[in-house]
């Protein structure tokens, strides 16, 4: 049997007393706390131990699927800062695009002739 309480709720012609279901809160079972807690989709892996014996909050696929994804973080950075671009600037430019050495220059087209002309002649 549910235990049942009652809320008043407010109408336009005063307060009505409605039954509510009072439902204690689940208290989570110890297998629950040995499971995975990865917050994409629901694991149900076992966490993996700490070298002390504690609980690690991830079971040991998404551990090294972290761990990978963290390294290739690292190396991004570590790359970045060699250049000596901080992240903002890093994010702004885009990626060079290759081109060969020894690649003629395209061809103007007639208006780009023209524009390159007037510019020279003005200045």
């Amino acid at each position: 049997m549910v235990d049942t309480d009652s809320c008043c709720i407010r109408r336009v012609d005063g307060y009505v007393s409605v039954p509510v279901d009072v439902v204690p809160t689940p208290v989570s079972s110890p297998q629950n706390e040995r499971l995975c807690k990865y917050s994409g989709t629901r694991c149900a892996n076992v966490r993996s131990l700490k070298r002390n014996g504690e609980l690690h909050n991830l079971c040991e696929f998404h551990r090294e699927r972290a761990n990978a994804n963290q390294s290739r973080f690292d190396a991004r950075q570590r790359q970045q800062r060699q250049l000596g671009l901080s992240s903002s600037e890093a994010a702004d430019l885009p990626e060079p695009i290759p081109v060969s050495v020894n690649s003629p220059d395209p061809p103007l087209d007639e208006w780009e002739a023209d524009l390159l002309l007037e510019t020279m002649q003005d200045s």
